[in-house]
């Protein structure tokens, strides 16, 4: 029993590292604008607020790119395609605003203020680890960018999107994914685990196949193996 604890947490481990490193992968070679993919968009206005979701599919590869806004003048643009809230994934914090674009909305009221946020997210199948950038005008002088989830920026795709490789966690995703890629390893060794198993319920050596019915050897008189069942 203790055997097969043991042997089942070495391939979840190699399936997470594997996990990871697909991801990292995907972060690192896929560029999403290179597939041509089709975004969706969805776009809100409510009074002086807006509120634009991209989000782009791409293998093993999700991004969402939000931006809010505040203007002292109605955008004169109306709502269209998906509510942007449909669009947030659920393990991202992407659909509540930021205590500093709310600050800044509250003392500069005659101001634009702009919450730009890239939230990107990789693996496959299901997506695995994520990064998140944000930036907002004005409130820095000269505007930074804030990261959190990476721990390696890549040059970004054009002028404005950050790259990096991932680190924060989508459970549901990470879990998936490391017993899907923990099968997969494992899948090799199931036609000698079969083998042995037959060989076991006939009385044969697990490991050479002598017959060993009718016998009370405590080893196999033919390898020498130890680790035999006799009927």
């Amino acid at each position: 029993m203790k055997l097969i604890i043991t042997k089942l947490i070495i391939f979840l481990v190699l399936g997470a590292i594997l996990n990871i490193a697909i991801a990292w992968a995907c972060a690192a070679w896929i560029n999403p604008e290179k597939f041509d993919p089709l975004p969706e968009v969805g776009f809100r206005k409510s009074g002086q607020y807006t509120w634009e979701l991209v989000q782009l599919n791409a293998p093993g590869t999700t991004l969402y790119w939000s931006t809010r806004g505040w203007r002292k003048e109605p955008l004169d643009i109306n709502s269209h395609g998906a509510a942007p809230e449909e669009l947030v994934p659920s393990w991202s914090d992407l659909g509540e605003l930021s205590e500093k674009f709310k600050r800044i909305v509250d003392s500069e009221p005659d101001s634009l203020v702009l919450e730009r946020r890239w939230i990107h997210s990789y693996g496959w199948p299901a997506r695995s680890l994520w990064s998140h950038w944000y930036k907002v005008d004005p409130g820095d002088s000269p505007p930074t960018y804030g990261s959190e989830g990476y721990i390696y920026q890549f040059c970004s795709w054009d002028d404005f999107v950050p790259r990096a490789l991932p680190t924060r966690p989508i459970w549901l995703g990470f879990i998936l994914n490391t017993i899907f890629y923990a099968a997969i390893l494992w899948l090799p060794f199931v036609p000698f685990q079969l083998r042995r198993y037959l060989r076991r319920k006939r009385g044969l050596c697990i490991k050479c196949g002598y017959d060993l019915r009718g016998t009370d050897h405590a080893t196999c008189p033919e390898c020498g193996n130890e680790n035999i069942s006799t009927i």
